[in-house]
């Protein structure tokens, strides 16, 4: 496993932000990240299975297989969409948190503070 992937951090952290701005955390339908599932092993997963049929489309571009390419390219084409899935869901989760009341009011010339080491 990575240890770089911050994954479960982050759906930690979104769970423990969602609670202060509800009260609760609940599976529902604003939520779209699985909260009982280890989304680092979810993203390693499919991240490994794209490396693999990448592999397996050279392979057959190399032997110029039409046949063996145009299903890599499909497999491809789902797993992408599956990975867009997975950030998709965080992206869903993070807007319905920020759609929570209890947010101040963002000023225009807000500055990120230097202590966060935040390099934009």
């Amino acid at each position: 496993m990575n240890d770089k992937l911050k994954f479960e951090k982050m759906k930690l952290l979104l769970s423990e932000i969602f609670v202060v701005k509800l009260g609760e955390l609940f599976e529902s339908d604003d939520l779209a990240i699985n909260y009982k599932k280890d989304m680092n092993e979810k993203f390693q997963t499919r991240l490994n299975f794209l490396n693999q049929t990448i592999f397996f489309l050279d392979n057959a571009h190399s032997e110029k297989d039409e046949l063996a390419m145009q299903t890599a390219l499909l497999i491809l084409r789902a797993q992408s969409m599956g990975l867009a899935d997975f950030f998709n869901a965080i992206v869903n989760d993070i807007e319905s948190i920020l759609n929570k009341p209890k947010w101040i009011e963002i000023p225009e010339d807000y500055k990120i503070p230097k202590h966060y080491n935040f390099k934009e």
